[in-house]
């Protein structure tokens, strides 16, 4: 917090504030104009961290992402560049895109639903019971992310696809001969 002042000069620009750090429990985030301004704030913040406790920002942990067609002057060697970063769970692109991240998301979903209701343990489970319990294993691991993806129809067509087998699935009725 005393640092708030002195990082303003490299920090991200809104109308009438600045945004520099964000934490939570022990990740930290840095946001600027340039790589080479958050590398300032993240520095600026380890050497507080060394002075007071001691502690140093992990080798692992020092990624950056920049903006696609920004200047990356950052040293590779100190700072890892990467396309996607997780951030708290969201993978946060360097091309503000979210498909890295449905990606992701679309394989945890089809993880939850063969642990769950399409289990085949739960094959004399009647239909509303499976269709309950792919509401609440697998609409959950991607509920969450919607408050931060803009919508973008090509992944909604997809997640509609993947709905629909997930519920062809778990229906167990067989497909005729004239449907696709």
């Amino acid at each position: 917090h005393e640092r708030a002042d002195h990082w303003k000069q490299w920090g991200f620009k809104l109308e009438n504030s600045c945004i520099s750090l964000a934490t939570w429990i022990d990740n930290i985030f840095a946001y600027g104009n340039s790589a080479l301004s958050c590398i300032a704030i993240l520095d600026d913040f380890e050497a507080v961290l060394v002075r007071k406790w001691q502690l140093e920002i992990k080798p692992s942990s020092r990624e950056i992402v920049v903006c696609l067609g920004a200047e990356n002057s950052a040293d590779p060697a100190v700072w890892k560049h990467v396309e996607n970063l997780n951030m708290l769970g969201h993978f946060v692109a360097n091309s503000g895109g979210i498909r890295f991240d449905w990606l992701k998301v679309k394989a945890k979903m089809w993880g939850a639903f063969y642990g769950n209701s399409g289990s085949n343990d739960l094959h004399s489970v009647n239909f509303e019971t499976k269709l309950s319990l792919l509401m609440r294993t697998v609409f959950c691991t991607v509920n969450w992310k919607f408050s931060r993806w803009p919508f973008q129809k090509s992944i909604a067509v997809e997640m509609d696809k993947l709905q629909v087998n997930m519920v062809a699935m778990v229906s167990r009725y067989p497909k005729l001969a004239s449907e696709d």
